[in-house]
């Protein structure tokens, strides 16, 4: 593997809770993920650069980062969300690096806006986004 190989597959491990989690705040993605079918995915690369925040664009250019997000049901998530979805309108994403499909994040988001969310229900996605990020995290350093 090149140094640049090595910087760009750096990158994509660095940025992918980024796009995991930050990506689907962006309503462009937002809008094609809950609008489309469990399990199509969509790119995330520089031919998207309007599409990507103004933050993360130059590493795109820089490192051609390429990643795949999806809207997946739980039984395609191998963790146990614990009644995750049980949540009115929350929906899971996919993020996967392009070039290594096993390097990928789970991550949920509301596919509607509710005008009120109980506290409850957002201390206990909160809990368990913590704790899926913590254990994908460290799966990430078994790689």
């Amino acid at each position: 593997m090149t140094d640049g190989e090595k910087m760009r597959e750096e990158y994509h491990r660095k940025y992918i809770d980024y796009i995991g989690i930050g990506i689907t705040q962006v309503s462009y993605w937002r809008r094609l993920l809950f609008e489309n079918d469990y399990g199509k995915k969509f790119l995330i690369s520089q031919k998207s650069m309007d599409d990507i925040p103004v933050d993360l664009q130059e590493f795109f250019l820089q490192y051609d980062l390429r990643f795949y997000v999806s809207k997946v049901t739980e039984s395609e998530c191998p963790e146990d969300f614990d009644g995750l979805l049980s949540i009115s309108s929350l929906e899971l994403i996919n993020s996967s690096v392009a070039c290594h499909l096993i390097v990928s994040i789970f991550s949920s988001n509301f596919s509607t806006i509710d005008p009120i969310i109980e506290h409850e229900d957002r201390k206990h996605m909160t809990k368990i986004k913590n704790t899926i990020l913590k254990t994908l995290r460290n799966l990430f350093l078994l790689l």
